[in-house]
């Protein structure tokens, strides 16, 4: 484009500043030479032209963005911010709010109205456990553990055998020391059977009259199954819990539901903070995924328990305090008894 003002070449590996045999310019031609160039090696040319040779060719600044860039403190960033946060937290405390338990209220704990009476309803408080010296309305141990904390655990499904065998529907031998046998003592579809306990009837012996443990250690196949009669069982509890109206929901489902808006959030969150980050304004997404990850762990202790549910399990409550105090010593004595 222009007069070459000097001509240089440069031969050898990658950054290499070994020249190579000749460089030379006349007018605005220029010539470079090197006599051999070994695989893997290159030739690097240099050509100097006079200022404003080329015009066009103007020096351009674009953003590097890192993190010390993207938070950047700015009226916009914090203005946007402060919005953003207190749509966070109303967002979080309305929901929140509304997955909390029910109960009602000027009422005993453990007391229900009667159909006629008008009691008004509120947040459940916690307040002081009154002592019940009678068991529960609902003797079930399978659904009153899931109406505890709203979740259907091991435990749960363990107190339901025990249960069944209590009621005369199965019988249990201990065949080691940590082996049992099942033998079947009732029909499977026994109408005196909630659905989650003819589950675990059909997981029991949906095979036979009796179901050993063992079986289910080193045979796969029967494992699996047992595990999906299982499964079934839990489903039917918390469905079971929430048609006795202890929940507004089920709980499961529920806590599922919440689960993926929470993720949903933090997810929302974490582009809105990328993306407003490449402009420095990276500031106000972070309340949407501080918002996210709240609800996130706030979602696992939703319960959403009504009045119902609420009384049952304060009577739930008061016996077990019973259970825990007055007949402790007397509980002692009889497991050592082996009664």
């Amino acid at each position: 484009p222009a007069t070459i003002s000097d001509a240089r070449c440069f031969a050898g590996s990658l950054y290499s500043s070994a020249s190579c045999d000749e460089a030379s310019s006349s007018g605005r031609s220029a010539t470079f030479t090197e006599r051999a160039v070994y695989p893997g090696d290159g030739l690097t040319v240099v050509t100097d032209f006079p200022a404003g040779s080329l015009p066009e060719t103007a020096v351009t600044y674009s953003r590097r963005v890192h993190l010390g860039n993207m938070f950047e403190v700015t009226p916009v960033s914090l203005g946007g911010t402060g919005i953003a946060a207190l749509v966070a937290v109303i967002g979080t405390t309305a929901a929140r709010r509304a997955n909390r338990d029910r109960a009602f209220q000027g009422l005993t704990p453990g007391l229900t109205p009667n159909h006629a009476d008008a009691v008004p309803v509120g947040d459940r408080r916690k307040t002081p456990v009154a002592v019940r010296f009678t068991p529960p309305e609902e003797r079930n141990p399978g659904l009153l553990g899931t109406l505890i904390d709203a979740k259907v655990d091991q435990r749960d499904i363990s107190a339901s055998i025990i249960d069944l065998a209590v009621r005369g529907h199965i019988q249990v031998e201990q065949t080691g020391p940590y082996e049992y046998r099942f033998h079947r003592r009732a029909p499977l579809n026994s109408d005196r059977l909630h659905p989650h306990e003819r589950s675990l009837m059909e997981a029991l012996f949906a095979r036979g009259q009796v179901f050993d443990t063992a079986v289910v250690r080193n045979n796969e196949t029967v494992a699996k199954r047992f595990t999906e009669h299982l499964r079934a069982a839990q489903g039917d509890l918390y469905r079971e819990s929430q048609k006795l109206g202890w929940f507004r929901n089920n709980p499961y489902n529920h806590r599922v539901m919440w689960t993926v808006i929470a993720a949903f959030v933090t997810g929302i969150g974490v582009l809105t903070t990328s993306g407003l980050g490449q402009i420095g304004y990276g500031l106000i997404g972070l309340p949407l995924v501080i918002a996210g990850v709240v609800l996130l762990l706030s979602a696992q202790k939703f319960t959403g328990r009504t009045p119902h549910g609420s009384a049952m399990l304060d009577q739930l409550l008061g016996f077990r305090e019973y259970i825990a105090t007055a007949e402790a010593h007397e509980l002692r004595w009889q497991e050592g008894e082996d009664l």
